[in-house]
């Protein structure tokens, strides 16, 4: 029996597998809720995860391990989800949910687009790679470590630099090859840049609920823009144009699930997107217009979680990208 996972890296899901037919592997596990499948809440995992749009705006991107079936055992009483593991790696689908294939065999974290869409920037195992590409795939021959010990890559405007997390708190990358350099405060994390190349936005933890802030490009003028007593907050990332503010998170510990949020840049009429619960990482359309994100609902035994979806920001309204395709 090994261990194998899937998810975003804050909402990385761990799953005991076993073989099963050939190079498929089963993950399981159970806790309480009514419904009418079995009489305890499944703990699901998600198909899909970590999607990222393309600057052209074509394609999305996203790690992808595909659902073979899932059922409740009740000799074992625990609900099942079989996953294709040898199909598991990054894929890609156009943007209107046509071509939806593999290209590359393995999990990217936390990926990231230069602004010209020729380089991407990801994590993988505590580790920052770029790696170049376009929107039909990536060279990965051509992928180099830039930073160890680090997660969470962002781009700068110009591409000259990766700021990223590390235990030190947020530091900055130079791909011109001099010493980074750490800015703010130890614990900042998650950084993404403005798109005008002035400030960063990043995570503050705190006590008792984690806060958006934004500084200036060398952590100075700290600024909280959310976050109250008992509010968590994830991935908080610019609109392109850098007028809002998209982030994971849940206002108080009373709800249970994360969901899809958005702000003016200065932190006013922060509102939900999304009722249902997502996964943590997201992706803003090049346009601004629309966010490409994953929706999971704790206990949804249902074909549609674990897929991505695409939210308009300003309607509110909904279409599904991905899709579980089969369930025997």
């Amino acid at each position: 029996m090994t261990l194998s996972s899937l998810g975003t890296p804050k909402f990385r899901l761990v799953r005991l597998t076993v073989a099963f037919l050939s190079f498929v592997s089963v993950s399981s596990c159970s806790s309480d809720r009514s419904t009418l499948l079995a009489p305890n809440r499944p703990t699901l995992f998600a198909s899909y995860s970590a999607p990222v749009w393309h600057p052209s705006g074509k394609a999305i991107m996203f790690d992808h391990e595909p659902l073979v079936t899932a059922y409740w055992d009740t000799a074992n009483g625990r609900y099942v989800q079989v996953f294709a593991e040898s199909l598991s790696g990054f894929w890609m689908v156009k943007a209107d949910g046509s071509g939806q294939h593999r290209i590359v065999s393995r999990f990217i974290d936390d990926p990231d687009w230069d602004a010209a869409g020729t380089t991407l920037a990801y994590g993988s195992s505590g580790t920052i790679f770029t790696v170049s590409g376009s929107d039909t795939g990536l060279m990965m021959d051509t992928a180099r470590e830039i930073g160890s010990g680090a997660s969470s890559p962002s781009w700068s405007p110009d591409g000259s630099s990766i700021a990223g997390s590390w235990d030190s708190g947020i530091e900055i990358l130079s791909l011109s090859g001099s010493a980074r350099r750490t800015i703010g405060e130890p614990g900042w994390r998650q950084p993404d840049w403005s798109p005008h190349g002035d400030s960063l936005l990043f995570l503050v933890p705190k006590m008792d609920r984690t806060e958006i802030g934004v500084a200036d490009s060398i952590g100075q003028g700290l600024r909280i823009l959310w976050g109250q007593s008992e509010s968590n907050a994830w991935y908080p990332k610019w609109s392109p144009d850098g007028s809002k503010i998209a982030f994971t998170g849940r206002a108080n510990n009373s709800d249970l699930a994360n969901r899809l949020w958005v702000m003016d840049s200065n932190g006013a009429n922060a509102h939900r997107l999304t009722t249902e619960g997502i996964l943590g990482f997201f992706s803003w359309s090049p346009d601004g217009s629309e966010i490409a994100y994953v929706r999971m609902n704790l206990g949804d035994t249902s074909l549609s979680n674990g897929t991505i979806w695409i939210v308009n920001v300003t309607s509110g309204a909904k279409r599904q990208l991905t899709f579980n395709t089969s369930l025997n």
